[in-house]
């Protein structure tokens, strides 16, 4: 073996940095996808509510029993919005249980990932006098 100064790196260290990259890269990759999915879950809340709050003025306004829309385009306030969650799936009102909600990531309804914001109960109108 020669005296001089050794030129380089070595297999073993190339292969422990480039598994040390891959480790670094994985860990980025999936915290990036939670990073998105709390995004997409953030402003799938901010729209749900403000659907809540437009049929709510809507019901204000609207005379007669049954003032809970049946379709969210019938609302004035939402034409021209777009109606789909931040995963492609419509957003939608649930009479009976007085809801507006969102189906979540799965896309299926009535699942523990979707996202809710409940409507005031139907109080009786009051006649004028």
């Amino acid at each position: 073996m020669s005296t001089r100064e050794r030129a380089g790196f070595t297999l073993m260290e190339l292969l422990l940095a480039l598994a040390l990259l891959l480790l670094l890269v994985g860990f980025l990759a999936m915290e990036y996808g939670a990073v998105k999915e709390r995004r997409l879950s953030g402003i799938a809340v901010a729209e749900v509510h403000g659907i809540r709050d437009a049929i709510e003025a809507e019901r204000l306004v609207t005379p007669g029993p049954d003032r809970l829309p049946t379709d969210l385009a019938a609302v004035p306030a939402l034409r021209g919005q777009s109606l789909v969650d931040p995963w492609g799936q419509p957003y939608a009102v649930s009479g009976p249980r007085l809801l507006v909600y969102s189906s979540g990531p799965d896309g299926v309804a009535e699942t523990s990932d979707d996202l809710t914001a409940p409507l005031a109960p139907l109080a009786p109108r009051r006649p004028r006098r």
